[in-house]
């Protein structure tokens, strides 16, 4: 029995979609709750799903907060980059 073609492509693309539809997933997370414990718990939802599947590389990953952290308000990047480098 032949898989319906909308089927095939989901299987083929699906690393492709859970990195695209995970984070729009995770927004109504900021939205209900704004602040930046939400903003916290956004980035560490959004590395513990990329992480777990593997949609990305995890080297990647790991660097996620080093991005989001400035981008989000979270910390400055000096800081970030303190506490990976842990100088």
């Amino acid at each position: 029995m032949e898989l319906p073609t909308w089927l095939k492509w989901t299987v083929k693309y699906r690393s492709l979609l859970f990195a695209v539809l995970y984070p729009i997933l995770l927004c109504p997370l900021l939205v209900a709750y704004p602040g930046s414990v939400s903003k916290g718990a956004y980035a560490l939802l959004l590395m513990a799903g990329y992480w777990i599947t593997e949609v990305i590389p995890i080297y990647v990953t790991a660097m996620l907060p080093l991005a989001m952290a400035p981008l989000m308000g979270l910390l400055p990047s000096g800081v970030a980059c303190r506490e990976y480098m842990h100088v």
